[in-house]
């Protein structure tokens, strides 16, 4: 593994009026099938008459930051990875939750370590204010109105981001940080999105003549604490699987809400009697840990994911693939990969993986650990 020269803004049009990304050999650049989406963004920024400042409206509500921006709180580790994906030669991260921020991220990402030395961390809004950070961006429940009001009182601005539990909440999302962040990272971000929504729209493309029967069923389980939750309404889990063609047996599921490891609202409790009664043809887990316990659990030894060698752990470079992550523009054709294989025998996801992080990253993976990453030990 190495840096590699970054790839920057090259766009081109194929034949059929496909978005490419130079570099990328996503699913978008290898099907004519593919179309391209405007984004909804309800993001926009104007310039104040202060010269100093700018107005960047989010969702509806005006914020006034800096003209300049060179240093952000991206709250949460998964904004912290879009926020260095579009400018990752520069260190703008000056604080963010560290614990998901992983010796990998620094080494493909050092600029990270250039703006967060220090280590700050998102949770403690004293190291936010030391930090140096001029704009903090990241679920508004993150902070009482007490901390959001300290915050204010020492100059940073927070903007609530809270879209970001769908594949077009978290694109708008996107564009939103390129706008707090300006520049080339305004024009990347809108690249980027045009670029994960080619992708989910191949995958729509090539399997929109399935009937329902054809269509695989699959389940995406995550385990923490000897007990599984799974994804259930407009999660991001869920609309990558129906995209590939397959239908989310959770989606409608209604049960004691859990912690949804770490996913928010859409995470609830599931027993082994619901699972085998589910009896996916396909599982998908969050970790190695979950596929293993999934594995050894002798109550579900029968269900056919299990007897047919159909779980999988879900990819993971810098982040997790499978929740509101950047990567998450891989994890569709990934998906149809494993249950839809036929429709999607010329795709290379260990190309695709590499060629991502060359162009998003400006990092030269092997293949090696292309195949880490796919396999979700990276």
């Amino acid at each position: 593994m190495k840096k590699t020269s970054m790839a920057w803004r090259v766009v081109t049009l194929g034949l059929a009026g496909t978005l490419a990304l130079s570099g990328m050999g996503g699913l978008a650049a290898c099907s004519s099938a593919s179309t391209t989406q405007e984004s909804t963004s309800t993001t926009e920024t104007t310039q104040s008459t202060d010269a100093s400042t700018r107005t960047v409206t989010v969702d509806g509500t005006d914020n006034e930051i800096p003209a300049e921006v060179d240093k952000v709180a991206p709250t949460i580790g998964a904004l912290a990875q879009i926020t260095m994906m579009l400018s990752p030669t520069e260190g703008k991260v000056a604080a963010t939750s560290t614990a998901q921020i992983s010796d990998e991220f620094k080494t493909v990402l050092p600029a990270y370590e250039e703006g967060n030395g220090q280590g700050y961390d998102t949770s403690d809004v004293e190291q936010i204010i030391q930090s140096g950070a001029q704009v903090a961006y990241g679920p508004s429940s993150a902070y009482s109105d007490e901390q959001k009001q300290q915050l204010s009182d020492a100059g940073v601005v927070f903007i609530p981001m809270d879209n970001i539990t769908t594949v077009d909440g978290i694109c708008d999302t996107t564009l939103a940080i390129g706008t707090i962040l300006g520049g080339d990272a305004e024009t990347r971000a809108e690249e980027f999105v045009q670029y994960w929504k080619g992708n989910t729209e191949d995958a729509e493309n090539r399997t929109a003549n399935l009937t329902a029967d054809e269509k695989p069923t699959v389940l995406a389980l995550a385990y923490s604490n000897g007990s599984w939750t799974t994804e259930t309404g407009q999660s991001m889990i869920a609309s990558y699987i129906e995209a590939a063609g397959g239908t989310c047996l959770s989606k409608d599921y209604t049960a004691q809400e859990g912690s949804g490891g770490g996913r928010g609202k859409s995470g609830a409790v599931v027993d082994e009697e619901q699972i085998v009664s589910w009896n996916p043809d396909y599982i998908i887990t969050y970790s190695t840990e979950a596929t293993d316990a999934l594995l050894s659990d002798a109550a579900l030894a029968d269900v056919t994911a299990i007897k047919e060698g159909h779980v999988y752990t879900s990819p993971k470079g810098l982040y997790l693939w499978s929740v509101r992550s950047g990567e998450g523009a891989l994890m569709a054709p990934w998906i149809d990969t494993k249950i839809n294989p036929d429709l999607f025998s010329d795709v290379d996801m260990t190309k695709m993986v590499k060629d991502f992080f060359s162009t998003w990253y400006g990092y030269d993976l092997s293949d090696a650990d292309a195949e880490a990453v796919l396999n979700g030990t990276y």
